[in-house]
């Protein structure tokens, strides 16, 4: 919006400079009600109120030329005499009961236009510091990090199943998804290499990841377990690394990292059957 603020020597207002030409004038009201118009539509939150000065006349109020009645407050409105915006104070002065005054009276035919902006809040939200309900369905693109406990009636997970049956693992932990199952029976041992640990882990955070096998007759297990490409030694639960899968079942392998340090990690792993 490109408003002209440049004073004219109409009658109300103080000779600052040249004066505005009349395309000039004819343009800011042109800009301020286009301007308004949009806002009215975005937030309902702006009125606008036009009059036709009488000679002499200082005191606006009451129905303007459309027949609405003014309603301003001093420090909630914008007031143009012939296209040029007045100065609260040494201008004009508002109230909610003498609407708006002049400092010096207006000629006839002036027109002034009020701009007001009405008190407003904003419903439906959920206040950042003290929190609240959402009683809809929210979608975050997005992480979410949050301190303090939290409580949940249900959580879905996001699996992902592969086909493949044979070859390395390549599992970047910072895009998941933290379980992946492997629906087709397996033909080979597997190594997984879990990848981007460092980066995605702070010092004393954990992430955990669930990788299942279904097997045929002649079942495999993931014989190697790899961070970023070099192999590591997981602590087994119950002591000891499995040495095979199970056949004509699905073998649940769950690895947990923690980050002790930068780039130093404990590994724990398990592995669980389903037949």
């Amino acid at each position: 919006m490109a408003i002209k603020t440049r004073q004219t020597t109409a009658t109300g207002v103080t000779n600052a400079g040249a004066p505005l030409t009349n395309a000039e004038v004819d343009n800011n009201f042109v800009e301020l009600k286009q301007a308004v118009s949009a806002l009215e539509t975005a937030a309902n939150v702006l009125s606008e109120f036009e009059f036709t000065a009488t000679a002499g006349q200082t005191v606006f109020t009451g129905s303007d030329n459309n027949g609405a009645t003014l309603a301003v407050a001093s420090g909630n409105s914008i007031v143009t005499l012939n296209g040029v915006i007045l100065d609260n104070g040494s201008d004009y002065t508002a109230s909610s009961n003498a609407g708006v005054t002049l400092t010096t009276a207006a000629a006839a035919s002036d027109h002034l236009a009020v701009i007001t902006f009405s008190t407003f809040s904003v419903a439906d939200t959920v206040a950042a510091s003290t929190g609240g309900t959402f009683g809809g369905a929210l979608t975050v693109s997005g992480g979410v990090n949050v301190s303090g406990s939290s409580s949940f009636e249900e959580i879905k997970e996001k699996v992902s199943v592969d086909s493949s049956t044979t070859g390395t693992i390549t599992h970047a932990l910072a895009t998941g998804p933290a379980i992946v199952f492997y629906n087709v029976d397996q033909t080979a041992n597997r190594t997984i290499n879990l990848t981007g640990a460092n980066t995605f882990l702070a010092t004393s955070q954990s992430t955990t990841t669930v990788f299942m096998f279904k097997q045929g007759s002649t079942a495999y297990y993931p014989n190697v377990v790899q961070l970023d490409g070099s192999a590591v030694t997981p602590s087994w639960q119950g002591g000891s690394a499995p040495t095979g899968g199970n056949a004509s079942g699905i073998d649940s392998y769950s690895i947990t990292i923690i980050k002790t340090a930068s780039a130093t990690f404990t590994v724990l792993a398990s592995q669980t059957v389903f037949a």
